[in-house]
């Protein structure tokens, strides 16, 4: 237990204890912060869950929790092999005015491979840009020959039924590629 003034002491549970005599004072003022925390990152957990797409035709469908564990699903634009693969990571849930940084991982199999995100979610522009990082099989023992290096920018998909989307069938196949 720690002493924050001389005969004071402070309660594990409840903050500052209170003596006999003094007026009553805030026992829990962590509560108000802990209540701020959780408004802002179920706020980012609703911005960044949904359907992404990036530049070469890639899908990016997640679900973000109060706590920033990203989970979902990821099917390639380009050399795919047609399934939805899992991805797993890890978004900034308080990142205040700024950016919130990510990561994302996906494994791919057969191929032995693992393709890493690290990047943001720009809110201003409800963005997310991340280079990536693919790790393949090496062929010997110079690991970074089996290495492969780029950048996505996913942007937002419309929402079935949106004005965006009009004409779409929730039963639409998916485009060629993927």
């Amino acid at each position: 237990m720690g002493e924050d003034a001389p005969g004071r002491g402070l309660s594990r549970r409840s903050g500052p204890v209170r003596h006999r005599g003094e007026a009553a004072i805030e026992t829990e003022p962590w509560r108000d912060a802990e209540t701020r925390w959780m408004a802002v990152s179920d706020m980012v957990a609703k911005q960044i869950s949904g359907t992404w797409t990036n530049q070469l035709g890639s899908r990016l469908v997640v679900e973000v929790d109060e706590r920033g564990r990203v989970t979902g699903t990821f099917a390639p634009g380009v050399s795919g092999d047609g399934n939805w693969h899992t991805v797993s990571g890890y978004v900034d849930p308080s990142p205040g005015e700024g950016a919130a940084p990510l990561g994302l991982v996906v494994t791919w199999q057969p191929a032995h491979s693992v393709t890493v995100w690290s990047g943001h979610y720009h809110h201003d522009e409800d963005t997310i840009n991340a280079t990536w990082l693919l790790a393949g099989h090496p062929a010997d023992h110079r690991d970074w020959h089996a290495m492969t290096l780029g950048h996505d920018s996913f942007r937002r998909e419309a929402e079935r039924g949106s004005p965006d989307d009009a004409g779409a069938d929730v039963d639409d196949e998916l485009p060629a590629g993927f």
